[in-house]
């Protein structure tokens, strides 16, 4: 039942079990590298950045009615669930209006290279915490991103995009700065 081998990446788990891992995988890079084509398409796009920007100051100027714990706790809540297997949230803290949510890749054991993972995390992680509710949109007005040795980035509020599907950040691939 058990198959194990000194070469083997998944020493306890069958072959059926390590083809869908390696499906998964190749579904998260499938998708990131879509993403990443299409933001950079989107990034070209000027005629939606005053809309972001008008709509970022609206939200910015609203009453904030969660607190720094809220966010901290939400962010917690939700980020494990958004993240490729074996990305771990460190630490989520709230401090003079920086978001800073550290992530460590060391549980990570796929076959793609670190650097692609932590890039995959980054839109995962401002995915994930662009999408709450106003509240606690609200109580941040930058979000860092920290991935230890692959890089960090940080994030300006006014750079938020919302073309109706959703607020991102509009970036290209490679933008984690060591």
């Amino acid at each position: 039942m058990w198959k194990s081998c000194e070469n083997n990446r998944f020493p306890f788990t069958t072959t059926n079990e390590r083809i869908l891992i390696m499906k998964k995988e190749l579904i998260v890079l499938a998708i990131a590298t879509a993403v990443t084509v299409m933001s950079a398409g989107c990034g070209a796009n000027t005629t939606g950045s005053t809309e972001a920007t008008t709509t970022a100051k609206t939200v910015a100027e609203t009453t904030e009615t969660a607190s720094n714990v809220d966010i901290v706790s939400k962010a917690k809540e939700v980020l494990p669930n958004a993240l490729t297997p074996g990305i771990k949230i460190s630490s989520v803290e709230l401090k003079d209006k920086n978001l800073k949510v550290v992530a460590d890749l060391s549980h990570y054991n796929g076959q793609f290279p670190l650097g692609s993972v932590a890039e995959m995390g980054v839109s995962e992680i401002t995915d994930a915490l662009l999408s709450l509710d106003d509240e606690y949109y609200s109580v941040w007005d930058t979000m860092t991103i920290d991935f230890g040795d692959q890089g960090h980035i940080t994030f300006d509020k006014s750079t938020v995009k919302d073309d109706g599907a959703g607020k991102y950040f509009s970036y290209n691939g490679g933008i984690l700065q060591k």
